[in-house]
């Protein structure tokens, strides 16, 4: 008796070989895409790991604020994913993976430290059940879940994010005064209202702003992780930063915005977006091309929304703006076999 199986008996959880032969079935499985031998939990995992350092710092900085805000949002989106699957009439016992945890700590390195607990609920609320599965969970999403959420706080409740945390002590309450922080203008706005920000503040993170997105070395390191593990492309990093970097000095002698290049990149979101937002496999171009023009594009609206629109955080609005165009990027920039077989029949007839 033969021990082929055709494609008609087999299993739909199998996929077939590379050595598949033409007329077998073949099975697509929604995004991410990762080359390396990592499941799509295990790379969530990883990328929660790599925002260590990012909570790290943030803790150094602002005190349990963060911890307490995480642990708090963590909760809440798995409460949030088991009332959908019940809703759905899925069972719990179903493989869950790593999401919608990404989501919520994503989420609260976006929010200020004074932010009340009570804020972070209902954003993580938005983000997960709104943001994420609304759209079918991993793999469906349109729209990052993370700036789903922050950008419903960011309408809902402005105030908050208007005003900065200053660390009054590095680590509070370790040998300090007792006092996590005093609220003031961030960096992005007090640039905006003709202030200058130390570059080596930004870069340290001892400035006003949200949890995660303050200290730029922290962030670095959590970009080395990701990259030395290949959890994301690198095309619509690089693409975002030296946009940014680029246009902010083709532009300054023309604003009235008072920040230098790197000033604009340090400051705000624009380095947690580009290490964690921009790249993010489900929400963004799959082609490299088409990553390359998302990354620009994303640039270029930061900066417009920055310095043209009145908002001095414009980095979750311009991703969210761009990924509404993403499968339309996708289309543009992907390969033309007909053309590249008309290229190649031209040289041989030349030739």
């Amino acid at each position: 008796m033969s021990s082929t199986v055709s494609s008609e008996q087999r299993k739909p959880t199998e996929a077939p070989s590379a050595s598949a032969q033409p007329g077998e079935a073949f099975y697509l499985t929604p995004p991410p895409h990762v080359r390396r031998g990592f499941s799509t939990t295990t790379r969530q995992l990883l990328l929660c790991a790599a925002l260590i350092p990012v909570y790290a710092a943030a803790v150094f900085f602002f005190g349990a604020a963060p911890v307490v805000h995480a642990g708090v949002a963590v909760v809440t989106a798995l409460v949030v994913e088991a009332v959908v699957r019940l809703l759905r009439k899925r069972s719990l016992r179903a493989p869950w993976d790593a999401g919608s945890p990404l989501t919520a700590l994503l989420l609260v390195a976006t929010l200020p430290p004074h932010a009340p607990i009570w804020m972070t609920m209902i954003g993580v609320l938005v983000a997960i059940g709104i943001g994420r599965e609304i759209f079918g969970g991993t793999g469906h999403t349109i729209f990052h879940p993370a700036l789903v959420g922050r950008g419903f706080l960011a309408a809902s409740y402005g105030g908050v994010f208007r005003a900065g945390t200053t660390p009054a002590t590095p680590f509070p309450g370790l040998g300090g005064r007792g006092v996590a922080g005093v609220t003031g203008a961030t960096p992005l706005r007090a640039m905006a209202e003709g202030s200058e920000v130390p570059l080596e503040n930004l870069f340290v993170g001892q400035v006003q702003g949200a949890m995660g997105e303050t200290s730029v070395v922290a962030i670095l390191i959590a970009a080395a992780f990701v990259f030395a593990l290949r959890l994301v492309r690198w095309e619509a990093f690089v693409a975002y930063v030296v946009g940014i970097v680029v246009l902010a000095a083709a532009t300054s002698p023309f604003a009235e915005f008072a920040a230098t290049p790197f000033a604009h990149l340090f400051a705000g979101g624009a380095m947690l977006a580009a290490v964690f937002f921009v790249t993010d496999s489900e929400t963004t171009p799959v082609t490299r091309g088409g990553r390359i023009a998302f990354g620009l594009g994303a640039a270029a609206l930061t900066l417009l929304i920055r310095i043209g629109a009145g908002s001095v955080e414009g980095a979750m609005y311009a991703i969210l703006l761009m990924s509404a165009i993403g499968p339309l990027i996708t289309r543009a920039a992907r390969p033309q076999p007909e053309r590249a077989w008309a290229r190649i029949a031209q040289r041989r007839f030349e030739s």
